[in-house]
């Protein structure tokens, strides 16, 4: 009896390791497609950190570029003056993997931590939308409830971007 039933199981089992080989591709190509338009360089338009906007001269000082599922921040922060005339800016960078899930709705976004290295595997849920070249993203602190709307506030951060292409 196991004899006979044998080719029959391993047939099934064979199937469903196609389907679920065919199915983890199909995930991963749909996810491409929602990250592709990520892709490239931008410039700050807007940004507002909890309710307060940064300054013109701020945001020129803010690079973000996506490649692949990887989102980079690099910002320079305050100046520092040193005889002769010379300045040395600390430059802070924020390097996450963007998370999509193509079962969830449109516009849900996981920004998860790569560095800087004590916010590790911690995940910023958030949102985001595309309007002509730009890219509008609303993102909770670790922990905090994906936001509802584009809204900043209370440990809620807006940033609008505008692609360099």
């Amino acid at each position: 009896m196991i004899r006979k039933a044998f080719p029959h199981i391993a047939v099934l089992l064979l199937i469903g390791l196609t389907w679920c080989k065919n199915s983890a591709a199909d995930n991963a190509a749909k996810i491409g497609a929602i990250l592709k338009p990520f892709a490239g360089e931008w410039v700050v338009v807007s940004l507002d950190r909890g309710g307060k906007r940064s300054s013109a001269q701020e945001m020129q000082d803010i690079r973000v570029t996506v490649e692949g599922d990887r989102f980079t921040i690099v910002e320079l922060r305050g100046s520092r003056a040193f005889a002769g005339g010379r300045s040395v800016r600390d430059v802070f960078t924020e390097d996450y993997t963007l998370q999509v899930d193509p079962a969830q709705p449109l516009g849900e976004i996981n920004f998860a931590y790569l560095s800087p290295s004590d916010l590790l595997g911690q995940t910023r849920p958030g949102l985001y939308a595309f309007e002509e070249n730009q890219l509008k993203i609303c993102l909770a602190e670790s922990g905090g409830s994906r936001p509802t709307d584009f809204t900043a506030g209370n440990k809620v951060q807006v940033l609008v971007l505008e692609s360099k292409k």
